[in-house]
């Protein structure tokens, strides 16, 4: 996974580091975080995958 943090298609990149960010590496919360950056509104590229992702992390804080 981590190969395609610098992938060149979005969607690889942000599953790439959702899968990271989903296993606790730092790596993969970085590339998420530069993401979330770039989102303008709930309608960018990538906002609905990022909600996802937000809302597995807290589950998983939780158990």
């Amino acid at each position: 996974m981590a190969a395609h943090l610098a992938d060149p298609h979005f969607d690889a990149r942000i599953e790439a580091a959702a899968g990271l960010a989903l296993r606790g590496a730092e790596r993969g919360l970085r590339v998420l975080d530069e993401i979330s950056r770039g989102i303008k509104s709930h309608r960018s590229p990538g906002a609905g995958r990022l909600a996802d992702v937000g809302h597995l992390r807290r589950v998983i804080k939780c158990q």
